[in-house]
């Protein structure tokens, strides 16, 4: 097995680890404690996450006139995040633009520009957050500067987005379509964007308050988004391990101990797994695609 290859489970040895090392008791005992109507709450919230992601997709689809059903999309959509989740980088979440295929006879290139376009917009705004709270730790009340920070770094991305297709020649089909997106109607994808990790963050917020973590909404926003860019990195499946050492670290800095910390990145692992990994797991099984996508421009095999 190649070095690259192992790489792909480094964050399950850093979660046997971390689970090695836990007192169980004091978390057990922590769970009992919790605080129910709070993390109903935060189960809640968690759902529309996922939901709002689904409805965001289903709109940049239409920018590219595919109109693709809601009741096909959202389920669709939840089937690519569960495939992407448990392939590292996340490749297999180009297994929408293989139902997209497979359902309405549309090109590879499109329904790929449209999961490129879905993720451009969650690093898009997952980086600006990055900014915004290393901005606010950094600078503490000077918050005017933290905003120019952070409009200046969402500029730039987007000048990237909107010049980084025409100089990838090998794929100038799906540039082509991608840039069909950069106009005014791309606001409300992006205004959803913000809406769904606002209900992240939130989800996050009360699920610290249901196991009593002493932390403010802002610390929560600066722990999950820095572990989440952690996750990111393709040394993980689904960010497992990875994500949660770097939360438990930025918690610890914040003075909370590892129980509760462990806590919150388990808790936080479990609502990803259940809220939509789970969902888009069965509806894979139930209505899997018939071929899957054989090379980046979409060409048959």
């Amino acid at each position: 097995m190649q070095w690259r290859q192992l790489g792909r489970f480094f964050g399950f040895g850093l979660m046997a680890v971390l689970l090695f090392k836990l007192d169980w008791q004091p978390l057990f005992d922590l769970l009992k404690q919790g605080q129910l109507e709070w993390l109903l709450l935060s189960v809640v919230v968690n759902t529309l996450f996922f939901v709002v992601k689904g409805v965001r997709w289903r709109l940049l689809l239409s920018m590219i006139q595919i109109h693709y059903p809601w009741r096909r999309a959202i389920p669709v959509y939840m089937a690519g995040s569960f495939l992407g989740a448990i392939t590292p980088g996340r490749v297999a979440d180009l297994v929408k633009a293989s139902y997209l295929h497979q359902d309405l006879a549309i090109p590879y290139g499109q329904g790929i520009a449209s999961v490129i376009m879905d993720r451009l917009l969650d690093l898009l705004v997952l980086a600006g957050m990055a900014v915004l709270v290393l901005a606010l730790g950094v600078w503490g009340s000077q918050y005017w500067l933290a905003v120019v920070v952070f409009c200046g770094i969402v500029l730039l991305l987007l000048l990237v987005l909107w010049k980084l297709p025409a100089k990838l020649p090998f794929i100038n089909k799906l540039g082509t379509t991608c840039q069909l997106f950069y106009r005014p109607a791309l606001l409300v994808p992006l205004l959803l964007s913000l809406l769904a990790y606002a209900l992240l963050y939130g989800g996050g917020f009360f699920l610290a308050k249901g196991i009593g973590l002493p932390v403010q909404f802002f610390q929560v926003v600066y722990v999950m988004t820095l572990g989440n860019l952690v996750g990111i990195l393709p040394l993980s499946i689904a960010g497992i391990g990875t994500r949660d050492l770097a939360m438990i670290i930025l918690f610890q800095e914040l003075n909370i101990p590892l129980v509760e910390s462990m806590a919150f990145s388990m808790g936080y692992l479990l609502s990803n797994l259940l809220l939509g990994n789970l969902p888009g797991c069965l509806y894979w099984f139930w209505q899997p695609v018939e071929r899957f996508i054989a090379s980046p421009t979409g060409e048959k095999p």
